[in-house]
């Protein structure tokens, strides 16, 4: 197998491009909206600035009273004719359109969402990334790989790839450092990326529940940072973030959480931007015979919802949201994903020593070609 040195910010150099391809978008109206991922009817829509704007113009107008069925005359401009206008349906009663007024109020905006979550912040690892990348410019990896990992960054498509390493390697492992250099290339290059290492201090236990816990909250955020400007969200995500308690000490309170907290990650998942970025490393740390049934449930949720987002296809407007797990060794939940064809997979072993190369920027990404 050939193996070539990998040089991660040639890799994602040229991924600025796609970037510009969603300039149309900002001239479109489309960048400053969150995108709901599902239909309206199974989970909160972010609802656009404009949208808000004319709900309130409508309720404020003073012709307002045929939105809501009031009888009243129109004339036609120029002539002397004049037309009845009536509907069918009775009128309607001064407090719902209150409740119209209070579904705007109740909506919130980028500020008050990404306030609202900052007490997550101490989760966010950017001194691991820091660490992790101060240790090598290169990570040495296979031809092979190097191909999937071309196709997985400059596809105009959402994907997910999984990254399995050996087993039972000296920490930090290859995959780990790769994914490393991935988020910091990414992050440098303003190209918007989410991410998070499990990793068991040495000669300690991993408390598993807390640690997934912990990751879940880093990520949701790393979300609220990457969202939208001019994003509103309605009450049935504000309500889920209201309801994201602080993190607890006890271990019935750690385990009572997870739920919650999966639920407003994968939420906030139906409301990305243009492009988003998700690197995981160390997952299979989480995944054990012994987990409790909550943990079990929480784990494999957490899973489905990243790969799901990434196989979904928008047909309302251009979004791409790609996710690279990177593991030593298996993992059984990642494995189920991959049997059900929403997880593209490579495996590599690093006890192989060839002559090295330098990736070229431009190698690395089909999209600047077309």
């Amino acid at each position: 197998m050939h193996r070539v040195a990998l040089d991660t910010r040639a890799i994602v150099l040229d991924v600025r491009a796609m970037l510009g391809e969603f300039g149309s978008l900002v001239q479109a109206g489309l960048l400053g909206t969150a995108v709901d991922r599902s239909r309206p009817c199974d989970a909160p829509r972010a609802a656009s600035t404009t949208e808000v704007a004319a709900l309130q113009t409508l309720l404020q107008s003073p012709h307002a009273d045929a939105r809501y069925g009031n009888k009243g005359e129109i004339t036609t401009e120029g002539s002397d004719q004049r037309s009845d206008y009536s509907s069918n349906t009775e009128k309607v009663e001064p407090e719902l359109i209150g409740d119209e007024l209070g579904r705007v109020s109740e909506l919130w905006t980028l500020e008050t969402m990404q306030g609202s979550l900052k007490h997550l912040e101490t989760f966010h690892q950017s001194a691991r990334i820091a660490y992790l990348t101060s240790l090598g410019e290169q990570v040495s990896v296979s031809a092979e790989m190097r191909a999937d990992l071309v196709r997985m960054v400059s596809s105009r498509r959402s994907t997910a790839l999984w990254i399995e390493g050996p087993a039972d390697v000296e920490s930090p492992s290859h995959a780990t450092l790769l994914a490393a250099h991935m988020v910091r290339d990414l992050k440098q290059l303003g190209i918007p990326a989410i991410f998070h290492f499990v990793y068991r201090p040495k000669d300690a236990s991993l408390d598993r529940e807390r640690a997934l816990l912990e990751m879940v909250c880093s990520l949701v955020y790393q979300i609220s940072r990457v969202l939208p400007e001019h994003a509103y969200f309605e009450a049935d995500l504000v309500e889920k973030v209201k309801s994201l308690p602080a993190v607890p000490q006890t271990r019935s309170g750690v385990t009572g959480s997870l739920v919650p907290a999966v639920d407003l990650f994968e939420s906030l998942l139906r409301a990305l931007p243009p492009l988003l970025f998700c690197v995981v490393d160390g997952f299979e740390l989480l995944v054990r015979d012994s987990n409790s049934p909550e943990l079990k449930a929480a784990t494999k949720q957490f899973v489905a919802c990243i790969c799901e987002a990434a196989a979904s296809q928008l047909t309302v407007q251009p979004q791409i949201f790609k996710s690279l797990w990177t593991t030593d060794g298996f993992c059984r939940n990642l494995q189920q994903a991959r049997n059900s064809r929403v997880l593209a997979y490579v495996g590599f072993e690093d006890d192989e020593d060839h002559e090295s190369m330098t990736l070229r920027g431009r190698e690395m990404s089909p999209l600047v070609e077309g």
